[in-house]
């Protein structure tokens, strides 16, 4: 039996179970992205968890577009950055109850898009949802589900203004607290990189607000302004891609 209960400061913590692993770097992150989730809750930010015989087996949230930290234009929208639901629970409508659920909380809006990719939440799931491609870049799809016929939705092209500090290979990593596994993720990587070499400058520029993305962007994680990971990244594929930097360097 799936029972789905919306978050609240007393079941925060349970809304990160399916994302992160029980180690000390990604616990400390979750911990700071449920108070970041509280502190957004009263601004129009929502989420739910799904629980299947009392254990957290899923979960959703949604934000204001305008508050959001996503590359995304429309006029009263909301923006769903991701749903999950464990492996145990799936084919037993747990995702469909959820997405049931934030369409009703956001039915005070023109429509709710989200972004997906090969290998990141199935386009599939949401088209059956009801959900239109509103634009599509790649294997990357811009989707849109509309509560009001007039509801439109476009990417935003950013540019991330890499830093170019001679003699260095420049690591830039646009962190925050939305997404706990990112942020220990990111975290490691970023230690790696300062530990290969006295020639890598590693720079943090964290998300706060949306001005702060209108100058950083999207999460990210930079090496010499190229972006060489969609989503989280292997210390090893690091490791060898500020090697060849440096050695083309001259490093």
């Amino acid at each position: 039996m799936i029972e789905i209960r919306e978050i609240n400061p007393g079941n925060i913590a349970d809304f990160y179970v399916g994302c992160i692993p029980p180690e000390n770097e990604y616990l400390r992150a979750g911990r700071e992205s449920g108070t970041w989730f509280i502190e957004r809750a009263g601004r129009g930010s929502g989420g739910f968890v799904a629980y299947e015989d009392g254990n957290p087996v899923g979960r959703v949230e949604f934000h204001r577009l305008e508050e959001s930290f996503t590359a995304v234009s429309g006029d009263d929208l909301y923006f769903m950055p991701c749903i999950n639901v464990l492996a145990e629970a799936q084919r037993k409508g747990c995702g469909r109850t959820l997405m049931e659920r934030v369409f009703e909380a956001t039915a005070d809006r023109k429509g709710l898009v989200t972004v997906t990719a090969e290998g990141w939440m199935p386009r599939e799931f949401f088209l059956k949802m009801g959900f239109e491609i509103a634009q599509q870049m790649g294997s990357t799809y811009l989707l849109l589900k509309k509560h009001q016929s007039d509801a439109q939705c476009a990417w935003v092209p950013l540019a991330f203004s890499a830093r170019d500090e001679p003699g260095k290979v420049n690591v830039e990593v646009v962190m925050s607290d939305q997404c706990p596994f990112m942020t220990a993720n990111y975290r490691k990587l970023m230690a790696k990189a300062g530990e290969l070499s006295e020639k890598v400058e590693v720079t943090e520029y964290f998300l706060t607000d949306r001005e702060s993305f209108r100058r950083y962007g999207e999460m990210n994680f930079y090496i010499d302004g190229q972006a060489p990971f969609f989503g989280p990244g292997r210390e090893e594929d690091l490791e060898r891609i500020i090697r060849e930097q440096l050695e083309k360097k001259g490093l």
